[in-house]
C-alpha cells in the first residue's frame, strides 16, 4: 500500500513516493493539501534497515567466491529492488521525527 498523507488523506503516488528516497530534506509537500509531510520514525528504520541488504551482497558473493562482475550485478539489482520496493515501505507523518 501506498503512503497516505495524514493531513488530507490521499494516497501519494508512486512517483512522488520515490522522491522521498533521494531527497536531501527528510520532508516532501503533499501535491494535493500542499502540507509538508515526513516520513515517521518507524518507517526510516524500517527502511534503513532492508537498505543494508544490498550493502550486504557484495561482500557475501567475495566469500562464496563469486566473480566481480557477477557480484557488482547483484549489487545493483539488489539496490534496483530496493528502489522500487521503497515506496510501500513509507509511512507519512505531519511533524519531523528523529530516526533513533
Amino acid at each position: 500500500m501506498m503512503p497516505v498523507c495524514r493531513n488530507c488523506g490521499n494516497e501519494w503516488p508512486w512517483k512522488d513516493t520515490q522522491r522521498l528516497s533521494i531527497r536531501r530534506d527528510r520532508g516532501a509537500v503533499c501535491q494535493f493539501c500542499g502540507e509538508k509531510q515526513f516520513q515517521s520514525r518507524k518507517s526510516m528504520r524500517k527502511v534503513s534497515l532492508f537498505h543494508l541488504l544490498p550493502s550486504l551482497v557484495l561482500p557475501f558473493a567475495l566469500v562464496m567466491d563469486v566473480s566481480i562482475v557477477s557480484g557488482l550485478a547483484l549489487l545493483f539489482t539488489a539496490e534496483a529492488v530496493f528502489l522500487s520496493a521503497f515506496p510501500w515501505m513509507v509511512e507519512l507523518t505531519n511533524q519531523e521525527e528523529p530516526i533513533w
